[in-house]
């Protein structure tokens, strides 16, 4: 792996916090992981986002990165992401004065049970814009104010700064990132918006708009070398910075992005693989070293295995999608079917 040397002043990401002690209550799940609740961080409900990789989701990061979500099991990669939550919990509050602000981290941790990386942010007492509807045009538009002036101020905003690879999550052509925002209860008169989810599940290759495809998102990626994986040019950030005279301290916060990124991306595809199944305790320290030195009896040995669990994977996603359809509620699907209709 290429050797990077580490920043003239370390500014380490917070330390692993205290593991979960109780139940939690799930807020919901994406591409990149489930996000529960918890009130363990000095007595404050906190979101803690457990990385995971599944499905053609994970089918996706192999092809691309290598492994399953880097997030899951590469510390580098969990401490670049709370980095990028503190650089951008200012810079978004100066943008926009307070109408956008990001969820900020508290940290990150080992997680035993899920044997995946968790970050602890702010937890946010919001809700979805309402959806457009044609009943109700009087109203306030939230929708239309998040896609066409939050939204696209952000992209542009943060491809000045450097963060080219944050787009994704900001919406730049992809079509499920509105779930990535929303709107804090109680500010319906003046909007208030937050930014909750800003680590991707997959590389920035399927956006929508082919404009975007083709005109931003594959030029950026050759310059990069990689596919966008949330990346950052930190050189264009710190510059970026400087100019606005921000303190020495944010510009150790980049610092210390830039050596954390650059050592997870760095990374060959071979040693992402065998890192994921370390951290994971699907292999020990010795036998890691012996496939290092044998990459072609890596793979054999992964493609093999990967064609051991195929029928059996198979056979559980048509068993659980039939339990699923045994679950839904049919006979209510007619009223369901109005409310569709004639609900925000």
């Amino acid at each position: 792996m290429t050797s990077i040397p580490a920043p003239a002043l370390d500014i380490a990401s917070v330390r692993p916090l205290p593991l979960p002690i109780a139940e939690l209550q799930e807020l919901g799940r994406g591409r990149s992981g489930v996000v529960y609740v918890s009130h363990e961080f000095e007595g404050a409900a906190v979101a803690r986002k457990v990385f995971g990789s599944n499905g053609l989701t994970k089918l996706v990061q192999l092809l691309f990165l290598g492994a399953p979500n880097p997030y899951v099991w590469n510390e580098d990669a969990i401490r670049c992401a709370h980095l990028r939550r503190e650089i951008l919990a200012e810079l978004v509050e100066q943008w926009f004065d307070g109408e956008l602000y990001v969820a900020r981290s508290h940290g990150w941790a080992w997680n035993h049970d899920a044997r995946a990386y968790e970050l602890r942010a702010e937890l946010v007492d919001g809700r979805p814009p309402n959806l457009r509807h044609p009943l109700r045009m009087n109203e306030q538009d939230q929708m239309h104010t998040l896609s066409t002036e939050i939204m696209p101020k952000l992209q542009r905003l943060l491809i000045e700064s450097g963060f080219d690879g944050m787009v994704w999550q900001a919406g730049k052509g992809n079509p499920v990132a509105l779930n990535n925002f929303l709107l804090e209860v109680g500010t319906e008169v003046t909007l208030r918006w937050a930014w909750i989810d800003l680590e991707s599940g997959v590389p920035a290759l399927a956006a929508l708009n082919p404009l975007a495809l083709f005109g931003f998102y594959l030029p950026r990626s050759f310059r990069f070398g990689r596919p966008l994986f949330d990346d950052v040019d930190t050189e264009r950030l710190a510059a970026y910075l400087e100019q606005r005279g921000s303190p020495r301290d944010a510009l150790a916060k980049v610092e210390e992005l830039g050596f954390r990124q650059g050592r997870w991306k760095s990374q060959p595809r071979v040693e992402r693989s065998i890192g994921y199944r370390l951290a994971r305790g699907d292999l020990r320290e010795d036998e890691a070293a012996w496939f290092r030195a044998r990459p072609f009896r890596w793979y054999l040995r992964e493609g093999s295995a990967v064609l051991r669990r195929l029928p059996g994977s198979i056979a559980r996603r048509v068993e659980e999608g039939l339990r699923r359809l045994a679950r839904l509620p049919w006979r209510s699907a007619p009223s369901s079917f109005v409310r569709f209709f004639v609900s925000q």
